[in-house]
């Protein structure tokens, strides 16, 4: 007996399976949401993480997740122009200069716009032009930014954004189908 109150470890036990039952079942659909959009992508914990690390609420919806995707889409596009524009002042190789300079203006910038115009289509629930939108994200980064491993014979400094940006859109997308009825995207994994 600590401070004259009787330890009861049985009440405690059931609060805590009330308080169980009453979270579980809503954390569980958020989870299978999580799950119905993370199947397919090209890094399914990358994607699970995205979505449990910005969580507002443990029962957010299909809608709640294309804000996650697009937040994050956004966060990322915007922050890796920001790193290849000053990669580019760093660095003397020409090749890598101009291959910095044209991911960020031509493909991580356009990108950054396209997943803009997506949330602000959310905002409206408009889910088809949300869609049309998403489905321009990813030519402008994948022309200007990915399939180039190495550059003048480094590793390039862009790939593990490049490949974070590529599952963002996807997400992006996928939950953007979702939304407009589940129709599933071509490519989209």
């Amino acid at each position: 007996m600590a401070g004259g109150v009787p330890y009861n470890g049985s009440l405690i036990a059931c609060v805590l399976v009330v308080l169980a039952l009453r979270t579980s079942p809503i954390a569980c659909e958020t989870q299978e949401l999580i799950a119905t959009v993370c199947q397919s992508m090209e890094d399914h914990g990358f994607c699970t993480n995205v979505f449990n690390l910005n969580l507002k609420s443990p029962d957010t919806n299909m809608k709640g997740l294309a804000k996650i995707a697009l937040e994050q889409g956004i966060n990322n596009a915007s922050a890796s122009a920001q790193y290849a524009k000053d990669l580019y002042y760093q660095t003397k190789d020409p090749k890598l200069q101009e291959y910095l300079k044209t991911c960020s203006l031509s493909g991580y910038l356009p990108t950054l716009v396209h997943l803009q115009d997506g949330q602000e289509f959310l905002r409206k629930s408009s889910y088809d032009e949300m869609v049309s939108a998403l489905l321009l994200a990813p030519k402008p980064q994948a022309s200007n930014c990915d399939g180039q491993p190495t550059i003048s014979g480094v590793p390039n400094p862009l790939n593990e954004r490049n490949r974070e940006m590529r599952i963002l859109i996807s997400m992006a997308l996928a939950t953007a189908f979702e939304l407009d009825g589940g129709i599933p995207a071509a490519g989209n994994n």
